[in-house]
């Protein structure tokens, strides 16, 4: 994820900058960290970012305001707003900011701030799959859970059976990890999708996966992070 960070004090900046490296290193999520001490230069950058850390007390534009332009120029971004001063809260929520942090920064509201946004966008990328050798595009949330072929794999998608032509391996290091666990040598589930998991059992819907045993400890790990993350 592309994070900017913006506040008129670089000691404030540096101080969220580290916070936020260790907070995407503990959630293993890949961050790029940009800095800016202005909301005028922030407004005059030509590009944009998936997450703004913007001080709502800046002179000249503030916060608010800067977050009103940036949330109506790029549609899509997430708005954590921070402010020493806690009756500002009000004024984030005006521009649908989708966080409040308060100064002096404290790693867990970080953490939660960054880990609701992940829980957002986990699965978002696509994939091409194909039904009847007409292509189609996919979130990756969307694939309940996908099984090997001899020469390539299937994805259940909505009821159907979609079919891309790469091998399991492939298609292990293709798909999100924290979304998706191998059960088996040739079956693999989306967490989002579990129901229920008793001993070597997973239910996905009305259908039933077995755990190999060379499995069931990566698996009961991933579940359980999974659950205490995103859900």
């Amino acid at each position: 994820m592309k994070i900017m960070i913006c506040d008129d004090q670089k000691m404030a900046v540096d101080k969220l900058k580290d916070l936020v490296s260790t907070v995407c290193k503990e959630l293993n999520m890949h961050c790029e960290i940009s800095t800016c001490f202005s909301g005028e230069k922030l407004l005059k950058i030509e590009k944009a970012f998936d997450i703004y850390f913007l001080d709502i007390d800046m002179p000249g534009i503030d916060g608010i305001e800067v977050g009103r332009q940036i949330s109506s120029k790029w549609e899509g971004c997430k708005l954590i707003m921070a402010t020493g001063m806690i009756d500002r809260y009000k004024d984030a929520f005006k521009i649908r900011a989708h966080r409040y942090v308060t100064k002096p920064f404290q790693v867990e509201e970080i953490r939660e701030a960054l880990e609701n946004i992940g829980s957002r966008r986990l699965g978002t990328e696509l994939i091409e799959l194909s039904y009847k050798r007409v292509t189609y595009k996919f979130p990756q949330k969307d694939i309940s859970f996908v099984r090997a072929i001899n020469g390539y794999t299937e994805f259940w998608v909505s009821g159907k059976w979609f079919r891309k032509n790469i091998s399991f391996k492939q298609a292990i290091a293709l798909l999100d990890e924290q979304l998706f666990v191998v059960v088996n040598k040739s079956e693999i589930v989306n967490l989002r999708f579990v129901e229920e998991q008793k001993d070597k059992v997973v239910y996905v819907g009305e259908k039933v996966f077995k755990i190999s045993r060379r499995n069931k400890l990566r698996f009961d790990a991933k579940y359980l992070e999974f659950d205490l993350k995103y859900r």
